[in-house]
């Protein structure tokens, strides 16, 4: 349980560092650079999930306690 969070911390942490530097340090990126490092970020947690997250879940529950942890996380983001 404890591999899984930190598996899923670190994917966020990574998007959350890389985001920051943008920032700190003003990088003047290009619209379409920009879009690229975003759909990179979003590609590498979309791997997590798929590859990590959900079978872990899936292995330790029902396929039912899984989606319901997929809506709770869903509801609490949007």
């Amino acid at each position: 349980m404890v591999n899984v969070v930190l598996m899923g911390l670190a994917a966020g942490l990574g998007t959350c560092l890389g985001a920051a530097a943008v920032f700190l340090f003003n990088f003047n990126l290009r619209k379409e650079l920009f879009s690229l490092f975003l759909g990179l970020a979003a590609g590498v947690m979309l791997a997590v999930i798929a590859c990590d997250l959900l079978p872990a879940s899936l292995y330790r529950g029902s396929p039912s306690q899984c989606l319901w942890g997929i809506f709770t996380g869903l509801f609490f983001i949007g």
